[in-house]
């Protein structure tokens, strides 16, 4: 049996960034908002998750470069689905996720493509 995120928050981001191809095959849909200071969108993902993301796409529209990325309230088994999304990110990003009711809380950072976990619970 999977057990279902309650959220998963990023704790630090440094020049993480994802390729535009792969964000769109994992379904999230890229909405487009104009700012003073250039092209900040937020995405939309598939109805059965909700996430939290913000950032700038790319000058040559390559990639989404994120200041904000987080979601709650998705299954288990959504997570590896986001693993094959985030082999191919850059930079570094470290997310906090908890569990179904606390039962397991863990750091997972993700440095260029490779994923390190640390059990908090």
């Amino acid at each position: 049996m999977s057990y279902n995120v309650t959220a998963c928050h990023s704790r630090k981001i440094k020049g993480f960034a994802i390729p535009i191809p792969d964000l769109l095959v994992f379904g999230v849909r890229i909405v487009r908002t104009m700012t003073i200071d250039g092209t900040v969108i937020t995405m939309e993902s598939p109805e059965f998750w909700q996430m939290k993301m913000r950032g700038e796409i790319s000058p040559d529209e390559d990639h989404v470069a994120f200041e904000e990325f987080g979601f709650h309230e998705i299954h288990g088994s959504e997570i590896s689905k986001l693993e094959k999304m985030m082999k191919h990110s850059m930079g570094q990003i470290e997310f906090v996720i908890v569990w179904e009711c606390g039962d397991k809380v863990e750091i997972v950072t993700w440095i260029d493509g490779k994923k390190t976990t640390e059990q908090i619970v």
